[in-house]
């Protein structure tokens, strides 16, 4: 009823911090896991709210993921991975391949699958991933900066696409038996919880890409890709270049069988 100037707030004998924060209104920290607070009012007076400090205005969210970090590539080398290190160090961060301004590297799905290694012929290594039966769409991911899923964009404008070599097969069936699906993941087109901008899910830009028992090499520019076929992507028609995540090459998820074998992955 009265407006003390102060409160003594003991809990379990021991004091706990109080605040006034107006006429007989005051704020006490304690623990509810640790007891009851006894309270009595003082003369001697709390800690209080200086009303004349400004509190900072509430940023304004991003309008974009790429806001928070972006890293502007220039075209001069296009080196993203040629895999000639380690296993224990494929998925080392900066990625030591990487160049102009990336640090990706890779990442696998689904959790389940034992995952990619580094195989080497000669001098030579290769990423190798390999599975049967998983019931699951599986693939490799190399990211353009970070780990897939950081939330950063590489802006990629400077270069007209990338190529790999392939080799491997893919038994599955439906119609991508003996094929794989090569997706470009953007901030647009990955969802909010794996740290894109697209809120909802959908698909990516994509090509499919035939995977045979030899070695080959594949060029894709980002015009060749075909735009995103499913989900809330379906409408987008063009590649966001200035907002690059991540290069995946995915196997369908009716697959009974597949092996992946990568290399010499190159941004020209």
């Amino acid at each position: 009823a009265n407006d003390v100037p102060g409160v003594n707030a003991l809990q379990s004998g021991a004091p706990v911090f109080t605040r006034k924060l107006g006429p007989n209104t005051f704020s006490i920290d304690a623990d509810p896991t640790e007891g009851g607070v006894t309270l009595e009012g003082c003369a001697t007076p709390s800690s209080t709210v200086d009303p004349t400090v400004q509190l900072p205005a509430r940023p304004m969210p991003a309008k974009s993921v790429c806001d928070l970090q972006q890293v502007v590539g220039t075209g001069s080398n296009g080196s993203m991975d040629s895999l000639d290190r380690t296993t224990d160090q494929l998925r080392i961060i900066p990625n030591p391949d990487q160049a102009d301004g990336r640090t990706g590297s890779w990442s696998w799905y689904p959790a389940t699958a034992i995952g990619a290694v580094i195989q080497r012929e000669g001098s030579n290594g290769y990423l190798k991933y390999a599975a049967s039966n998983l019931g699951a769409f599986a693939g490799a991911t190399l990211a353009f900066l970070g780990g897939n899923g950081a939330g950063s964009c590489y802006d990629g404008s400077a270069y007209k696409g990338f190529h790999f070599k392939l080799r491997g097969n893919v038994s599955s069936t439906d119609s991508l038996s003996g094929s794989i699906v090569v997706s470009i993941i953007t901030a647009e087109t990955q969802t909010q919880k794996y740290g894109g901008d697209l809120v909802g899910q959908g698909g990516h830009f994509h090509k499919i890409v035939p995977i045979t028992p030899d070695w080959q090499t594949v060029t894709i520019t980002w015009k060749d890709l075909d735009p995103p076929s499913f989900g809330d992507t379906v409408n987008l028609t063009k590649l966001a270049t200035t907002k690059l995540q991540a290069l995946d090459f995915g196997v369908t998820s009716t697959a009974t069988k597949f092996e992946l074998d990568l290399d010499e992955i190159f941004l020209f």
